[in-house]
């Protein structure tokens, strides 16, 4: 069987100019306001005008292709490559089975949920017939706590650390959506391994 990997990933713009574009995807059509538009382009100009997310999710690709020598693809939620854009690679692949595995550690219905959402659907759309296999969740992997704590230390030493994630509704949390949980869970491993 032809085994192959999709790395899934937020997406970002690559130039200011895509901001006001880039932002209607993430907010699915909905009107935006010109303000947040503005700080938003604002603090891409801050970051030198694009996000390293594109160049870093190629590179990771590229080491892990090389790594277990079967194809890697990756696709982006909210910019270029499009997860639809790289569904016709797949099929094109002949690949059988494809780990799918989002690049974000903890699951939440609103995030990694619209990462499979949009990738089942791209996947009917193309008529890719390889299995996905799904990584829901990876929050209190020993590896991913280890690598985030080897990060953290020389930069940490004895200081506090205040560890920060992404916000959801309070109606996305009442209805028991485990990114909160597992956020915690994962800065509490991290904080115990690092001291």
């Amino acid at each position: 069987m032809k085994a192959g990997v999709l790395l899934l990933a937020h997406g970002a713009p690559e130039r200011i100019e895509d901001v006001e574009k880039y932002l209607d995807y993430v907010r699915g059509g909905r009107p935006g306001s010109p303000k947040v538009v503005e700080e938003v382009r604002h603090r891409y100009a801050e970051i030198g005008g694009s996000s390293p997310l594109l160049s870093w999710t190629r590179k990771q690709a590229e080491a892990l292709a090389a790594r277990l020598g079967i194809p890697v693809f990756f696709g982006m939620r909210n910019w270029h490559p499009f997860i639809a854009e790289v569904m016709p690679r797949v099929r094109e692949s002949g690949v059988e089975r494809l780990a799918a595995i989002c690049l974000a550690p903890q699951y939440s219905e609103l995030s990694v949920g619209l990462y499979i959402r949009r990738t089942e659907e791209a996947r009917q759309a193309e008529r890719v017939t390889a299995e996905i296999v799904w990584a829901r969740t990876f929050h209190d992997e020993p590896l991913l706590i280890e690598a985030f704590t080897e990060r953290l230390k020389p930069v940490a030493g004895s200081k506090r650390v205040l560890f920060t994630a992404h916000s959801l509704p309070e109606k996305a949390l009442a209805t028991g959506d485990p990114y909160d949980t597992e956020a915690r869970r994962t800065a509490e491993l991290v904080a115990g391994r690092a001291g």
